[in-house]
């Protein structure tokens, strides 16, 4: 299989060479304004031309919108509309730009703005370049440079900020995500996540935690809200959130480097470093691109009982280095690696009974991750369509312990004893997929793609008493997980006429999975052995209908169905099964099924300087998968019933002012059980687990001119947790969220240079984020997860 994968996409790299545009013969274009030196890059690749511009500036310019069957020569003229450079053809495909006027002061590249127009960012979240704000889905795209001014690092530091996202916190790299409501518990095990997780092209996350990697040197973050099956398959229910890198620039040597500290109140010193270096090694031919980040974070939280202060420290550090070559004028070949250790000394959650930031424990429960991801991409153009192929590989690795001992005199009757659970994780994956898609433009626009994945996860578990005899093991077990998937997807778009358009996609996929596992120890719940398979195959339609009256407001319809496989039941007591579904096999859990409805409005007025976005919909789920943990601290899968949720999303991003930029997020839910498995505890009616009825975000920064040539730039941001419950028993279940908290930052630029000052949780706001921690003590313990105290910094940062 693999032979032929290369076979295929070796014989297409080899006829994309065989194409080539004269300047006076027309091509469909669509390059939106960007930065003009990457709009350059574009045109290029798309009229087969090698553009020289020497020694020419390019930073702080951006690009005119290119759009129609035209000419090369018009093309060039449209991209240079807003530059001061003109064009000579001095070969019949060779152009150099030329100075025709004097550069006008570039504003853009030293006020340091954050206000990326989020009516002109592209993505590729629909596996095509487009405007976000052209797109009949509900989507968020925030820029790499936003991300640098917003000081945000991870994805739990920016979801607040975007409508629809909530989270678990268990820790960095140990997180569940949820989008649009669309929760099947707080507990992560063995079902496949609702949220697909990508960086670039590649899937980081299955049935594991999301990684956290770090948003160093990223070209943007996109969040697309509801299923995404269609176009990504299985496990993208509630949406899927995209990592998009910065590639290597074949043209400009650049770099920048970051370094902060600061220190958080009840707790330590933190420091961080990150950098970043761009390096043509081959001018227009090969160039490599290389970051790295470091990041320690000082613990906050007091054991009590260990007589350790400060337990929950934290050391991440990773890199990525990325190979771009121009094969010919016409096809791209990416290589990348990207790598990161996470080392948490201890977890982070308190006993709410104690007081404070303490807890007490027996145990310490350190935990660690390493992540590895490899991948290649080839792009290229034919005459009418773009190609994409890329394959990536994944290694990753996680080695977790808990305190086990407070479920001892349930397990074992030893009241006396002390326990650990530790657990290791072992994932390999390979993934590849390759797609064609239409030129943008004109009335028809189709992409059709396949896609193939094998991955394996060797999983490691015992239970550790030690006593006054010796040390032994009330639990082990060994198991090893194997999934191949196949899939052909396609989309379709027609334009009914000039203001209505109409899309279809639609995704077959074929999955087999197998488990084998080996367990035993005498509080062993489950068979000692199992070696079992299943296959299944499965289609995800979607169905959207967008009115465009105006070129500055959308309106839209989407339908959309998810899906999750289904898997094998371990440790899962009998009546947990079969209230629910007494005729099925209870070694088992069925797939469930999701579809999603909503209408939406996607709006730009004064010119781009106010955003506004708004969407309401309509979920309803059946035969919910979720982990749950049973009051002795082992986990377990069960269905959880039916359920319907129904809401809206709202964001609005604005510059009433030149000197001022205001951004708000809200969201609010109404997820409620229509149907309910009565071993959880729970009822119809019960909200589902993790999802606050309302959030909302506002931010505000100012931007004002210094003495001698400084700017300054001053931000501020308030956000609002509702309140949200740990497990599906509304009544039982632990309370979270329902706080408040905000951060404050004050910054110079001059040139290269910008230092600044930071203060996160500036009101040292003491919520509960997330009130789970250790299965083992969580019936005996009330558990919270409080916010990082206050913490107040500075940084520098230089580029060059």
């Amino acid at each position: 299989m693999v032979r032929w994968l290369i076979v295929v996409c070796m014989s297409v790299l080899m006829a994309g060479t065989a194409f080539a545009q004269r300047p006076d013969e027309t091509r469909a274009y669509d390059i939106p304004p960007m930065s003009l030196k990457k709009a350059l890059g574009k045109l290029a690749r798309k009229a087969d031309l090698s553009i020289a511009y020497d020694d020419l500036p390019m930073k702080g310019y951006r690009s005119g919108y290119v759009f129609g069957e035209i000419g090369a020569r018009d093309a060039l003229a449209m991209l240079l509309s807003n530059s001061p450079y003109g064009f000579e053809f001095v070969g019949p495909d060779t152009v150099r730009l030329t100075l025709i006027k004097k550069p006008a002061a570039k504003a853009a590249e030293t006020d340091g703005s954050s206000y990326d127009g989020r009516d002109s960012i592209v993505v590729t979240a629909t596996k095509r370049e487009a405007y976000a704000q052209t797109l009949p889905v509900s989507i968020s795209a925030i820029s790499g440079d936003t991300l640098r001014l917003w000081g945000a690092r991870d994805f739990d530091a920016l979801a607040p900020a975007l409508a629809g996202v909530a989270f678990t916190n268990l820790g960095p790299s140990r997180n569940k995500i949820f989008l649009r409501g669309i929760s099947d518990g707080s507990f992560a095990d063995r079902t496949q996540l609702t949220v697909g997780v990508y960086l670039d092209d590649t899937p980081i996350i299955f049935n594991d935690t999301n990684p956290d990697l770090r948003l160093i040197d990223v070209d943007r973050v996109e969040v697309v809200r509801g299923p995404q099956g269609s176009l990504y398959g299985n496990g993208s229910i509630g949406g899927v959130i995209r990592i998009i890198t910065n590639k290597p620039d074949l043209h400009d040597y650049s770099g920048r480097v970051r370094a902060a500290a600061s220190g958080t109140e009840d707790g330590g010193a933190n420091a961080t470093f990150d950098g970043a270096v761009n390096l043509p090694l081959v001018p227009g031919r090969l160039g490599v691109r290389a970051s790295g980040y470091y990041e320690k974070a000082s613990g906050y939280i007091d054991d009590v009982a260990l007589g350790v202060d400060d337990v929950n420290e934290s050391a991440i550090y990773g890199g990525r280095l990325a190979v771009r070559a121009t094969l010919s004028q016409r096809w791209m070949l990416d290589v990348a690696a990207n790598v990161q250790s996470v080392d948490l000394a201890d977890t982070q959650y308190v006993f709410e009974d104690l007081g404070g930031l303490r807890r007490a424990n027996s145990e310490r429960e350190p935990y660690s991750d390493e992540f590895r991801h490899f991948s290649i991409t080839a792009t290229g153009e034919l005459d009418n369509a773009k190609v994409t192929s890329s394959s990536a590989f994944i290694d990753r690795d996680t080695t977790s312990v808990f305190d086990a001992t407070a479920a001892l005199p349930a397990l074992i009757g030893d009241a006396d004893a002390k326990a650990t659970y530790r657990t290791n994780d072992a994932i390999r994956s390979f993934n590849h997929e390759t797609r064609i898609v239409s030129d943008n433009g004109g009335e028809f626009n189709w992409l059709a793609g396949v896609y193939f994945a094998r991955r394996t996860e060797d999983i490691g578990a015992r239970l550790i008493v030690d006593s006054v005899s010796p040390i032994s093991l009330p639990f082990f077990s060994t198991r090893r997980d194997s999934l191949w998937e196949g899939a052909f997807f396609g989309e379709a778009s027609y334009k009914l006429r000039k203001d209505l358009t109409l899309t279809a996609g639609l995704r077959w996929s074929y999955t087999n999975y197998q488990v084998h596992v080996d367990s035993g120890g005498s509080v062993n719940a489950g068979p000692e052995v199992i070696d079992d398979s299943r296959t299944r195959t499965s289609l995800t339609p979607k169905l959207s209908l967008s009115y465009q009256p105006t070129d500055t407001v959308m309106v839209y319809v989407l339908t959309a169905r998810g899906t999750r496989i289904g898997g094998f039941n371990v440790n899962t007591p009998l009546a947990a099964l079969t209230p629910i579904a007494s005729d099925e096999e209870v070694d088992i859990f069925e797939p469930d099924e999701l579809w999603n409805t909503e209408l939406g409005v996607k709006s730009s007025w004064f010119d781009g300087d106010l955003v506004l976005n708004a969407a309401a919909f309509y979920v309803r789920w059946s035969r919910i998968q979720t982990d749950q943990i049973l009051p002795n601290g082992f986990s377990y899968i069960a269905n959880a019933g039916k359920a319907r949720n129904y809401g809206f999303e709202v964001e609005a991003n604005a510059r009433p002012f030149r000197f001022l930029e205001i951004a708000a997020a809200l969201s609010v839910n109404n997820p409620e059980l229509t149907r309910a498995n009565p071993f959880l505890g729970a009822q119809v009616g019960d909200t589902l687990p993790n999802i606050a009825a309302v959030t909302g975000s506002i931010a505000a920064a100012i931007e004002v001119p210094l003495a001698d040539q400084w700017t300054g730039r001053f931000s501020a941001d308030y956000r609002y947790i509702g309140r949200s419950y740990l497990t599906f028993a509304e009544e039982a279940a632990p309370r979270m969220g329902d706080y408040q908290t905000g951060d404050l930052r004050a910054s110079a630029r001059r040139e290269r240079l910008n230092i600044g000052v930071f203060a996160d949780n500036f009101w040292n706001s003491h919520g509960d984020t997330f009130a789970f921690g250790n299965p083992f003590s969580l019936a005996s313990e009330k558990q919270a997860t409080p916010i990082r105290p206050r913490t107040i910094g500075a940084f520098v940062e230089v580029d060059f």
